[in-house]
C-alpha cells in the first residue's frame, strides 16, 4: 500500500454499488429483451409495461457502465499499456468462451466443428459477447485517448465533446440513424465524457439530490414515451416499431440519463466497504455467464420459460425473484474461477511478465521499422 496516499488502493464502494446497479440492470434487460415475450399490435397490458420498463434498463446501464470504467482509467496518463490488466481481461472472456463451447457441444446445442472451435478460442475478435470484443479494444485504446484528452485545453475538450455529441447522439436521436457510428465509437465518446467530469466536473453547485431529480424526471419522460408509441401502435401498427426509439444506448434520453445516474452516485461520499467492493469484482463476470449464446437460451427459454408469464401480472415479483437469483449464481460461479483458474492463470502470467513486455515492445519495433522505417 502506498503509505503517503493509501486512499489511492482503496476503491470507492459508492461508485461500486454504481457498477453492480448497472449490471443488475443489464441481467434485467436480458430477461425481458430475450425471453421471448410477444405482444399483439397496439395490445398495452401490465406484463408489457413491465418488460418495457426492464427494456429501458438495458443500453442505459451499458452506459453507465462505461462511464464508470472511463472515470478510473483516465487516471493512467503516463501509462501506454497495462500488460497485466489486458492478459486478465482476455484470459476472463477466453475461459467463457472456451467453457460453453465445451458444454454446448456435449449437451449437443452445438455441432462441433473446427471454425467454431477456432472461433471460441478466439473469443474478443470473433465477437463471442459484443461489449466484451468492443471494450477489450477500448481498454487498448484508452491509453493514446488519454494523451490526446490531457493535451487538449479545456475548451477543447468542450469542443470536441459538443462536436461528437451532435454526430454520435443529437443526430441518430433525431433521424434514428446510426450516422457513420458503431459502439466502439460509442464507447470512445462516452470515455471522453468521463474523462471531461474525472478531470473538470460538470456543475460545481449540483448535488447528488439535483441529479436524482434529473434522472427521475428522464426516465418517467422516456419510459412515457414508449407508453405513448404503444398508444399510436393502436391507431396504426407501423408505431410498433419504434417502441423502444429512445431506449438506444446513445440517444439522448439515454446518455443523460446515464450521465444522471453515474453523477449521483459521483456526487456522493466516498466509502469503502470490503463486501461491496469484493462484489463489484464479478459484475464483467455476471455479463459473461449469463449472456453466452447458450446461456442465453437456456436461462430464459428452457430453465425460467419467461414467456409463460406474458399474460400475467406475477410477471413482476417472478421476474425481481429470477434476476436475483441468476446474478447471485453468476456471482458465486465467478469468484470459483477468481480464486482458482484466475489464480493460477495470472501466477502464470506474473512469472513471465517481463517477457511477455519485451515480445510486445519487439513486436511494436518490428511493426514501427516495417511500416514506418524506423525502430520506436
Amino acid at each position: 500500500m502506498n503509505a503517503k496516499h493509501p486512499e489511492k488502493n482503496k476503491r470507492n464502494s459508492t461508485l461500486e454499488v454504481c457498477r453492480i446497479l448497472s449490471m443488475i440492470m443489464i441481467v434485467g434487460y436480458h430477461f425481458a429483451h430475450h425471453g421471448g415475450f410477444v405482444f399483439e399490435s397496439g395490445e398495452i397490458t401490465v406484463p408489457r409495461l413491465w418488460l418495457s420498463f426492464l427494456d429501458m434498463g438495458g443500453e442505459f446501464a451499458v452506459d453507465v457502465f462505461v462511464l464508470i470504467s472511463g472515470y478510473f482509467l483516465i487516471e493512467n496518463k503516463d501509462r501506454l499499456f497495462d500488460v497485466r490488466k489486458c492478459a486478465k481481461l482476455w484470459g476472463q472472456v477466453f475461459f467463457y468462451s472456451v467453457l460453453f463451447f465445451i458444454i454446448g457441444v456435449l449437451t449437443g446445442f452445438i455441432d462441433f466443428s473446427k471454425l467454431g472451435m477456432i472461433g471460441s478460442l478466439l473469443p474478443v475478435s470473433t465477437n463471442k459477447w459484443w461489449f466484451a470484443s468492443f471494450y477489450f479494444v477500448l481498454f487498448l485504446l484508452h491509453p493514446f485517448l488519454n494523451k490526446l484528452l490531457y493535451a487538449l485545453k479545456k475548451r477543447q475538450y468542450q469542443r470536441l465533446l459538443i462536436l461528437l455529441l451532435v454526430i454520435w447522439c443529437i443526430i441518430p436521436t433525431l433521424t434514428n440513424s446510426k450516422f457513420s457510428s458503431n459502439p466502439l465509437w460509442e464507447f470512445v465518446l462516452l470515455y471522453m465524457i468521463a474523462g471531461y467530469i474525472r478531470l473538470y466536473g460538470i456543475h460545481p453547485k449540483f448535488s447528488a439530490k439535483h441529479y436524482a431529480l434529473i434522472w427521475l424526471l428522464l426516465t418517467i419522460l422516456t419510459f412515457a414515451s414508449a407508453v405513448l408509441i404503444m398508444l399510436l401502435g393502436r391507431w396504426n401498427p407501423v408505431f410498433n416499431s419504434y417502441t423502444t426509439l429512445f431506449y438506444g444506448t446513445m440517444k439522448l434520453p439515454t446518455l443523460f440519463r446515464a450521465i444522471a445516474f453515474f453523477m449521483i452516485f459521483k456526487c456522493l461520499k466516498p466509502s469503502h466497504a470490503a463486501f461491496v467492493n469484493v462484489i463489484s469484482l464479478a459484475t464483467f463476470g455476471v455479463y459473461l455467464l449469463h449472456d453466452s449464446d447458450y446461456m442465453r437460451f437456456m436461462l430464459w427459454n428452457r430453465i425460467f420459460q419467461n414467456a409463460s408469464y406474458r399474460d400475467t401480472v406475477f410477471i413482476i415479483p417472478y421476474s425481481i425473484g429470477v434476476i436475483a437469483l441468476v446474478y447471485i449464481a453468476c456471482t458465486v460461479v465467478e469468484f470459483i474461477r477468481i480464486y482458482s483458474v484466475e489464480l493460477l492463470y495470472m501466477k502464470m502470467i506474473d512469472g513471465s511478465l517481463s517477457g511477455i513486455k519485451k515480445a510486445v515492445r519487439a513486436f511494436s519495433n518490428a511493426f514501427g521499422k516495417l511500416f514506418f522505417g524506423r525502430e520506436e
